[in-house]
């Protein structure tokens, strides 16, 4: 019973958690990951299909990413 009440616990945290990462998220378009990390379209669509960076959003045919992954990206890419 105990282990049940704990389960139910836990996955609401994980719940809400998750929540609260999404509301926060800062969303960032391919022209400003472009223009900030110093890279071309094709070099963007390379990086992503090689897993370098993920989409987090797509909407009307312009995607979006994480802001800490354009920042993890630069710092990765550029050194």
């Amino acid at each position: 019973m105990e282990l049940l009440a704990t389960k139910r616990k836990l996955a609401s945290y994980l719940e809400l958690r998750d929540q609260m990462e999404e509301d926060n998220m800062l969303l960032r378009d391919a022209d400003y990951v472009k223009s900030y990390v110093g890279i071309s379209t094709e070099t963007l669509y390379r990086l992503q299909r090689d897993g370098y960076i993920c989409v987090a959003k797509r909407t009307r045919n312009k995607r979006y990413y994480r802001d800490v992954d354009v920042e993890r990206l630069r710092n990765s890419y550029r050194g």
